[in-house]
């Protein structure tokens, strides 16, 4: 089922993405961005990536799902936006509220430690309602 999600003609997902190769220099020196695209599922599925050399941030538009991520699972709704380190195992699931997501991944060779720096600062997933809700006063 996995390759079925990176084909336009799924069962499982109607999908969009751009690839970009960066050159060599980009690679080994710059923050530069792998792939971005978009995603509305037609039935429910699962996508599971362990040792992707990549960081992953995806937003919720619509629908429900869940993220599993180093030993915890995070239920997500619409209008929550997810940051992860893709070297890690993790694996998300639309709902039968299915979803529809945005996603970018990348890479720099700085990254992991800005990651690292991230979540000492308590980073996590982040939901645009209660950072929303945070800032009405």
């Amino acid at each position: 089922m996995e390759q079925e999600l990176f084909n336009p003609q799924s069962s499982s997902v109607s999908s969009s993405r751009i690839l970009y190769t960066p050159s060599t220099f980009a690679r080994t020196s710059l923050f530069h961005l792998q792939e971005v695209g978009s995603l509305q599922a037609i039935h429910p599925h699962t996508s599971t990536r362990t040792d992707l050399v990549s960081f992953l941030c995806f937003v919720v538009l619509s629908g429900e799902g869940e993220l599993s991520y180093e030993g915890q699972n995070y239920q997500l709704k619409s209008g929550d936006c997810v940051f992860i380190d893709c070297r890690k195992a993790y694996s998300h699931s639309t709902s039968d509220n299915l979803w529809s997501l945005q996603w970018c991944h990348f890479y720099a060779p700085s990254l992991p430690a800005v990651y690292e720096k991230y979540k000492e600062r308590g980073g996590d997933r982040y939901s645009i309602h209660r950072i929303i809700s945070h800032l009405q006063i």
